[in-house]
């Protein structure tokens, strides 16, 4: 897991999102929240519309490749915080048929 400096909770784990994620999370808005579990990258968190781009694209091993440099670090700490304060659940990628 990786490292951040969270100007709210200093040194912490972070948690990989799409931009959506991290611009809601900064300010405290509830959309959506899927995740996507890689093999070898572990849990990455995406709102539904980046979800569904990945869906459409992951028989092209190139796009794959260009999708995962669109996550971004969010404190752990935070990321939990927003969860807890929009009450929000984690929908699992195969849960949803686009």
């Amino acid at each position: 897991m990786g490292r951040i400096i969270c100007s709210k909770h200093g040194g912490t784990g972070i948690a990989l999102t799409c931009s959506h994620i991290s611009d809601a999370v900064s300010n405290k808005i509830r959309i959506n929240l899927c995740s996507i579990n890689e093999e070898f990258l572990g849990a990455h968190w995406l709102c539904s519309d980046c979800l569904k781009i990945y869906k459409d694209n992951t028989h092209n091993d190139e796009f794959v490749e260009d999708f995962f440099g669109i996550f971004q670090p969010v404190c752990s700490q935070c990321f939990r915080e927003w969860k807890e304060l929009h009450n929000i659940v984690i929908i699992e990628s195969h849960d949803i048929s686009i």
